[in-house]
């Protein structure tokens, strides 16, 4: 979850930052198991292949509406609706209705499959303010096989699009691997010259599940390839930047930037399972916190429970996943909160 999002314009995906207080303020929900997709790196795409489609899980509606109330009275700001695939939710639309008029912000992190003009409008009007997808490479041929779903590249484009073109903030999303190295360049200037999004993002391809099977996927010197995508996104007229890398590199740069480290060590970030679980960390899920539906309200018992796990972690119990890559660990800094440099 280590992402670095340049802007081109301010989103109100900082309130979130701007309200914590040693609280939650962000929810990543995901609200299915379901994907139609199989990418290469998902932290889900390990299990996948021996998962059968009856085993896989919706969260129930009547679940749904009741974390919106609990996110509600925990203070809340912004829930991300994820899974999985969130528009294979049979009840996304009422999700996105509720959390809306509850006064949270809501976005969602999208394959794009199935996000055409009509749905964008429809989910717009519902209020839903931001979509995030891949485009992982140039090369149509390319991208379906890393996303593992022929067709994906076009849908892609389309959906950033029809975000774009209904008012939402459309970001584009590419997971940082050897593959995509040379192409990083040509990918930013396609989606914010051509596409016009508000947004490139990109993070490094997840410390868990299949990467792990294959690590030759993971570049190295990550940060140095940090250090030039600034670059790249200065060049381009963009205006700040939202990291939350936790060895974010204390580069000079013209931009504003909003460092975070790790929302889910800090505690902002509470990501939910279909059943209710939360587990530590959102790609290594094999040490679960507690059920969300067991309370009311999360604000304190997950700022208690992040410190009794961050303990842990530092001890040696429990290790974070970013760990795990050798040449994750080259050049990196201690990471502070809501930074400016100036070059």
């Amino acid at each position: 979850m280590c992402l670095v999002t340049y802007s081109w314009k301010e989103s109100d995906s900082l309130e979130k930052v701007r309200a914590y207080r040693g609280r939650p303020t962000w929810a990543n929900v995901e609200l299915t198991e379901f994907c139609n997709f199989d990418c290469k790196w998902c932290y889900a795409a390990k299990n996948r292949s021996s998962q059968g489609r009856r085993s896989r899980i919706h969260m129930p509606i009547r679940d749904a509406s009741r974390l919106i109330k609990i996110f509600s009275e925990s203070g809340i700001r912004e829930i991300t609706c994820s899974g999985g695939e969130p528009l294979m939710y049979p009840h996304i639309r009422q999700f996105i209705k509720e959390a809306t008029d509850c006064g949270i912000i809501v976005h969602m992190n999208t394959n794009g499959y199935f996000f055409t003009k009509k749905l964008a409008r429809e989910l717009h009007d519902l209020g839903l303010t931001q979509i995030q997808t891949n485009i992982d490479s140039l090369n149509p041929r390319n991208h379906d096989a890393i996303r593992g779903k022929t067709g994906s590249f076009v849908r892609s484009v389309s959906a950033l699009k029809n975000a774009r073109n209904v008012g939402m903030s459309a970001v584009c999303e590419t997971v940082i691997t050897k593959q995509s190295i040379g192409e990083i360049s040509d990918i930013m200037k396609f989606a914010r010259m051509v596409l016009g999004v508000q947004k490139c993002r990109v993070w490094d391809a997840t410390p868990s599940g299949a990467v792990l099977g294959d690590m030759d996927m993971v570049p190295e010197r990550y940060p140095e390839i940090i250090k030039a995508v600034t670059k790249i996104a200065e060049k381009l007229g963009a205006k700040g930047i939202l990291s939350y890398e936790p060895f974010f590199p204390d580069i000079a740069t013209k931009l504003k930037v909003t460092q975070v480290g790790c929302p889910v060590r800090m505690g902002m970030l509470v990501h939910i399972l279909p059943n209710g679980d939360v587990p530590y960390c959102v790609t290594a899920r094999n040490h679960l916190m507690y059920n969300v539906f067991d309370f009311d309200s999360i604000c304190d018992v997950h700022a208690e429970m992040i410190k009794k796990f961050n303990e842990r972690e530092f001890g040696g119990s429990y290790g974070c996943a970013s760990r795990m890559i050798s040449n994750h660990m080259d050049d990196y800094q201690e990471p502070c909160l809501s930074r400016g440099h100036g070059s």
